[in-house]
């Protein structure tokens, strides 16, 4: 894991997104770039946050947090962290490490995306009118 920053998106269902938000908090170098209280994904309802921070430690709170939340609550629900809006690990199926793994991984893919058109050449220049 190379990168001095990493960014991904994670959704959750849109009533946990106040608790995920303070898990995230807790973690001095996280800064939320992004969020959205209810979108949709799918064809379900979700809530979205972008997640910048310079550690990828806050993985292990999120796990740890959504473990215990689905045992207090008595109900599964999944959350999901998506990499460039295309890769895709759901905490019901990968463990921490492989989230991890996919979002070091997919940094210049995210990266490209969010800063798409920003580094395009400026266009040319267009001829003189002919008089």
């Amino acid at each position: 894991m190379s990168a001095t920053r990493y960014i991904f998106e994670l959704e959750m269902p849109p009533v946990y997104l106040g608790e995920t938000l303070a898990v995230v908090r807790r973690d001095p170098s996280v800064q939320i770039a992004y969020e959205e209280t209810l979108t949709w994904d799918a064809g379900a309802a979700v809530g979205l946050l972008r997640v910048e921070t310079g550690t990828l430690a806050i993985v292990d709170d999120l796990f740890r947090w959504w473990r215990l939340k689905q045992r207090a609550i008595g109900f599964p629900f999944n959350m999901t962290i998506r990499v460039s809006n295309r890769f895709r690990a759901r905490f019901s199926a990968h463990t921490p490490d492989e989230v991890r793994e996919l979002v070091a991984r997919h940094q210049d893919e995210m990266y490209d995306r969010l800063t798409e058109g920003e580094s395009a050449p400026p266009p040319a220049a267009l001829p003189a009118p002919e008089r």
